[in-house]
């Protein structure tokens, strides 16, 4: 994944720590990309985002932007927000 100005491998997958991060700061997060114009953080139907983090060999973390709670769950569709280190 790449976007203009940056390279292949600079944008990653955040790991369960850095995704409660965003989820704690949602807020200001949301009304900073608002600003920018860019894609906020969503709730609601679907607010649902991958972590990096490994449950099991076959079970990986994801977090509910609803309401903060943590699952671990395997072949399930769900979203992805990469970040990227400033």
């Amino acid at each position: 994944y790449r976007t203009v100005g940056t390279e292949t491998g600079d944008w990653y997958l955040p790991a369960g720590g850095e995704l409660q991060s965003i989820y704690n700061n949602r807020v200001k997060l949301n009304a900073t990309l608002q600003a920018l114009g860019k894609t906020q953080l969503y709730s609601g139907s679907g607010g649902y985002y991958w972590s990096s983090s490994e449950g099991t060999s076959n079970h990986a973390w994801n977090l509910n932007f609803n309401n903060g709670n943590w699952y671990i769950v395997k072949n399930s569709t769900l979203s992805v927000r990469p970040v990227i280190t400033y």
